[in-house]
């Protein structure tokens, strides 16, 4: 007989990955016995880490690739919204109302392709950093209060709790904000009929690095949920369910939660909402801001 190895979900505690590994052998003084030895590793970890590596890698191909195509459009892009003004210069040209429709259409069609463009040239190249040290509960209070009328008008019940006295971190608010701004707006909108909105922070561990302390904010809702076959591939650039955009929103804030060293990850019950949890790791070291707080 010879050893097998194998990987399989784990029968008594979901998400967890396991490799069974079988070895068998014989009694050295009755060869005809034999027994086996089966060793349970449990590998969770490991394979959450290979599959942060494996976006990671994919998303730099996608980004280089979108940063070359997004250059090639942007220039005849630019020749067409110059022509299209200048044919609406009445001093110039006199059009009938339909052709000034027409020219009207192309024009916000071209500047809602530039705002793809720029999107794409984000997420490919991503924005400029100003990192100073943050407190996470401050940002989602003003955050919420930019969100709150929408909320209200779409018969949403927000629920917010922020743990206090959690420790800083080392952040871009500006992009932070941008990520929690998305994600907000994704829960409205899987909630057409109004819903519950909840809202929560915590002081945690790393779900992919272990022993890592971070400060964690969990966005649930109770919209639609996500299929199964779209987990996968949610934070994948120009992938959306959405009749409208461009599918970068959640790609965006995943490279911007991966450049402070975080990750966002996912849970949803198809039919009952879902839960997104950014983690972003507590400051602990030096820094060369300016911060008060800053340890010297």
């Amino acid at each position: 007989m010879e050893a097998r190895v194998l990987e399989r979900c784990s029968p008594l505690y979901p998400g967890k990955k396991e490799i069974l590994t079988f070895d068998p052998f014989r009694y050295p003084d009755n060869i005809a016995q034999c027994g086996m030895i089966i060793r349970i590793t449990d590998v969770t970890e490991k394979r959450k880490i290979e599959a942060q590596l494996v976006r990671a890698n994919r998303m730099t191909g996608l980004a280089n690739l979108s940063a070359g195509i997004a250059h090639e459009i942007r220039n005849p892009l630019s020749s067409i919204s110059l022509f299209t003004d200048l044919l609406l210069d009445s001093d110039r040209f006199d059009m009938v109302p339909q052709a000034v429709e027409i020219l009207g259409d192309i024009k916000e069609n071209a500047l809602r392709i530039s705002l793809i463009i720029k999107q794409i040239l984000d997420f490919a190249r991503g924005s400029g950093e100003k990192k100073q040290l943050s407190n996470l509960n401050a940002i989602l209070v003003e955050t919420l209060e930019f969100w709150y009328q929408r909320i209200k008008i779409n018969r949403i019940q927000l629920e917010f709790y922020p743990v206090p006295g959690l420790p800083k971190v080392y952040v871009d608010p500006m992009q932070i904000v941008h990520v929690l701004n998305n994600l907000i707006l994704n829960a409205i909108e899987s909630m057409e009929e109004g819903g519950g909105l909840c809202v929560s922070t915590s002081l945690a561990k790393s779900s992919v690095i272990s022993g890592r302390e971070v400060v964690a904010i969990h966005i649930s809702d109770t919209g639609s949920g996500i299929s199964l076959e779209d987990m996968d591939k949610i934070f994948d650039p120009f992938f959306t369910t959405k009749m409208t955009g461009a599918g970068l929103g959640l790609s965006i804030s995943y490279k911007i939660i991966e450049e402070h060293g975080g990750i966002i990850s996912v849970e949803s019950d198809p039919g009952n909402g879902a839960i997104f949890t950014v983690e972003l790791p507590v400051y602990r070291g030096n820094c060369s801001c300016k911060d008060p707080d800053v340890p010297r």
